[in-house]
């Protein structure tokens, strides 16, 4: 039972290699999912879309977490300090277009959206 835990012995900041990929590889995968939704309007596929997007942003938020943690502990480092300033604002912006992919497919309306309600004027019953 002691391999069940192995994984947790490690500080955060270890899991960030992992962190990092894990978004890399989601929001790909999510804008060709986007794409074939566009085309097809199927609600499974757009189901499918709300999960792995809700992964993506959870996994977006976990990388700059651990990203944090990582230039905390190694802050000083002239290297670390390069890599970070290049790291830190895509990774915010992947973290950021996720979570607004996510909210879009749950069903929130967008700006086209209320634009048109207003171009439309009130609704009649």
């Amino acid at each position: 039972m002691d391999w069940l835990l192995a994984p947790f012995e490690y500080d955060l900041s270890t899991w960030h290699p992992l962190a990092v990929h894990l978004p890399v590889v989601l929001l790909p995968l999510g804008a060709l999912g986007a794409v074939a939704y566009a085309f097809t309007g199927r609600v499974r596929l757009r189901l499918g879309l709300l999960v792995l997007f809700a992964v993506t942003s959870v996994a977006a938020w976990w990388a700059v977490e651990t990203g944090e943690r990582l230039y905390d502990e190694m802050e000083g480092t002239p290297i670390v300090d390069e890599l970070i300033a290049q790291h830190r604002e895509p990774a915010e912006w992947a973290m950021r277009f996720s979570i607004a992919v996510l909210l879009r497919l749950a069903g929130l309306p967008g700006r086209r959206d209320w634009q048109l309600r207003r171009q439309s004027g009130p609704r009649r019953l």
